[in-house]
């Protein structure tokens, strides 16, 4: 039964003007660059250099991503600047 029922699929496809390469998974959309530093914690110059890396490496501005929430375990206050992210899209990828 699953066979007649997978050719019977290929069949209206093929009617319709469906052909493989149609049917094909398109590849990502964006790709998200995120690199956080536990040193940026004490000291928020230590993510100059991360910025900049990130810069070079993929030709577009950084942007400094914050934390969400306070925690005391890693000595974070809401707000406060922890790493960096970056996102490819299209001919930048």
């Amino acid at each position: 039964m699953l066979n007649g029922q997978s050719t019977t699929i290929q069949r209206v496809g093929a009617l319709k003007g469906h052909r493989p390469s149609d049917l094909c998974i398109e590849g990502p959309k964006a790709i998200v660059i995120n690199v956080c530093s536990n040193k940026a914690v004490m000291d928020k110059r230590r993510l100059i250099p991360i910025l900049l890396a990130l810069e070079l490496i993929t030709g577009q501005r950084g942007l400094l991503t914050k934390a969400r929430k306070s925690s005391a375990a890693f000595r974070l206050k809401k707000g406060m600047d922890i790493g960096v992210k970056i996102t490819l899209k299209k001919s930048n990828m």
